[in-house]
């Protein structure tokens, strides 16, 4: 019984939308409206989402679906999203307006208007937390501004968080930020996913509101992962950050899916990954979705579900062949990629457990490898 069912993004299979079709852009608008209805279908109680400004009646009663963080794949072309406005919503974005026509439950009228726009959305999945879902894609360093110069602040994205951050820990309420793309290194080729430059503002306004903000959620990698917030001054704490492999094996990782457990601030408490076992499938074998492991189990004594406990985790992991064999395995959720196979020589240990402390700002990471890996605080 969740109070929320979250979807990170890339409900279209990639690269299905370019393929020969005859409207490519409808047949995207079908797929992700489609995975927002499954969604819905499959939980019964499902909320009718929220509107922004006023909480559950009875949280723990209904189930909120947030199908709003669209991934690069959704977007026809991939990371396509044309023409941006600087600093303030623009005008609604006809692809937008066509999803979020078939999102199942509907936006309300406040969320719809952020959402065609290119802005972010808001989701109060309790009384005491709200879920923001922010537009990553426009971020990104593959999405190309065709009609415009760089903005300083796309949608005016960064405005609204700050607004939202500001009346949400006036309101003493508490914080989970979700997108699709993380602004952080890449897994695969080790530089930074967005503009260095939003990402700088991005983890700056985090930063400043780092008593309010419980957890950042992310996708796009395929792989289950586990970042630091950078250290912060004054004894301040930044929430940890997951990202989520994908129910896809597109990546060779097996299919996946989690359940968050956290406490009434939106606080992780651990969570649960759940993955089908492919090799044991076949054209007649149906994959079979079993429990693969929980967190706190996992990787006891290490803990996993704050930052300092992630940064101390990849200090372990660095020198530990057992236990980075294990987080390396667990990345594609025992599957045969070559995440899950990689040699654990000291250099690769290194660089990984880099890419668990010092993920969100490229110069940050170099120092980091270059020192021979995390180290302790």
């Amino acid at each position: 019984n969740p109070t929320a069912v979250l979807m990170t993004g890339d409900a279209v299979g990639h690269r299905s939308c370019q393929f020969p079709v005859t409207d490519p852009v409808a047949e995207g608008v079908r797929l992700v409206t489609m995975g927002s209805r499954l969604m819905s279908e499959g939980w019964p109680s499902v909320a009718t989402t929220l509107h922004p400004m006023q909480p559950m009646a009875n949280p723990g009663e209904a189930v909120t679906v947030v199908d709003t963080p669209l991934g690069n794949d959704d977007f026809v072309p991939n990371y396509y999203l044309d023409p941006v406005s600087d600093g303030a919503l623009g005008f609604p974005l006809d692809y937008l307006q066509r999803v979020a026509a078939g999102l199942q439950p509907p936006l309300s009228a406040d969320q719809s208007y952020g959402f065609v726009r290119g802005g972010g959305v808001r989701y109060n999945i309790s009384a005491r937390v709200a879920v923001l879902a922010i537009n990553t894609i426009v971020y990104s360093v593959e999405h190309k501004f065709w009609t415009v110069e760089q903005p300083a602040d796309p949608f005016g994205q960064f405005a609204w968080l700050k607004q939202q951050l500001e009346q949400l820990e006036k309101n003493q309420m508490r914080v989970i930020i979700t997108g699709h793309v993380p602004p952080a290194i890449g897994a695969k080729e080790f530089k930074m996913e967005w503009i260095p430059a939003y990402a700088d503002a991005f983890i700056g306004l985090v930063a400043a509101h780092a008593d309010t903000v419980s957890l950042m959620l992310f996708a796009h990698t395929h792989q289950n992962m586990v970042l630091a917030f950078p250290p912060l001054a004054g004894g301040k704490k930044g929430p940890p950050t997951l990202i989520s492999a994908a129910v896809s094996p597109v990546y060779m990782n097996n299919p996946t899916w989690r359940a968050l457990e956290l406490d009434s601030t939106g606080a992780l408490l651990n969570y649960r990954v759940h993955a089908a076992n492919l090799s044991a499938t076949s054209a007649t074998v149906a994959p079979v979705w079993k429990p693969l492991f929980d967190a706190r189990s996992r990787y006891a004594p290490q803990d996993v579900t704050t930052s300092d406990g992630i940064r101390k985790f990849a200090v372990e992991l660095k020198d530990n062949d057992e236990l980075f064999s294990r987080y390396m395995s667990d990345r594609v959720s025992g599957g045969g990629g070559p995440q899950g196979v990689v040699k654990a020589d000291a250099a690769t240990r290194a660089k990984q457990s880099c890419l668990i402390s010092d993920a969100f700002n490229q110069t940050a990471f170099d120092a980091c490898v270059t020192r021979g890996g995390t180290t302790a605080a």
